[in-house]
């Protein structure tokens, strides 16, 4: 599994991004939307744990995420949520999807969601100022049918800051259930 941390030149990672050890691929395109598009082409061929450079990892952070992407290797599972559900995996509607900054992409949605990228930029909501990629793999998802896991505790916290897609957007997008042990 390959990981990618979209990275915006003007941030530094967080500390407990130590524990990888360095055994992460670091991109930027532009404005959010071109880099994460870029780090879907770099993971075109593989299974990756695709992440934001705002957010914080629990301990023990890679060993959590093989446990669950070892039980679901071919669904798209998101590891941070602001919504509260039970503890473990949750099955979530993918209309539902929601929240980009720590997410497992397997192969197939990745090749998937190149092809339906162009085709999203004319829809409603790919023609919105500020348009977010959660909003498109929402769209996707629900398109063709495919649940997506949301795990609990969040495995990530998502630091307190402006967004980059959307200043609109609050400035505490924070998972209540993220727990740093």
């Amino acid at each position: 599994m390959k990981i990618i941390v979209r990275k915006m030149p003007q941030m530094t990672l967080d500390k407990s991004f130590g524990q990888l050890g360095g055994e992460y691929e670091t991109c930027f395109a532009g404005n959010a939307m071109e880099t994460f598009m870029k780090s879907v082409e770099l993971s075109k061929d593989c299974d990756c744990l695709n992440m934001e450079d705002d957010i914080i990892l629990c301990k023990g952070f890679m060993g959590k995420v093989g446990e669950v992407v070892g039980k679901y290797p071919t669904k798209v599972i998101s590891f941070f949520t602001l919504k509260n559900r039970p503890d473990g995996v949750n099955f979530e509607k993918g209309r539902t999807f929601c929240m980009n900054q720590c997410v497992y992409m397997p192969k197939w949605f990745n090749g998937l969601l190149l092809q339906y990228y162009p085709k999203w930029l004319k829809t409603e909501r790919g023609q919105q100022p500020g348009h977010a990629y959660d909003y498109m793999m929402a769209d996707l998802l629900s398109l063709v049918g495919e649940d997506y896991i949301l795990y609990q505790p969040s495995l990530v916290q998502h630091m307190e800051m402006k967004s980059r897609i959307d200043p609109r957007r609050s400035t505490h997008r924070t998972s209540k259930t993220f727990r740093e042990e």
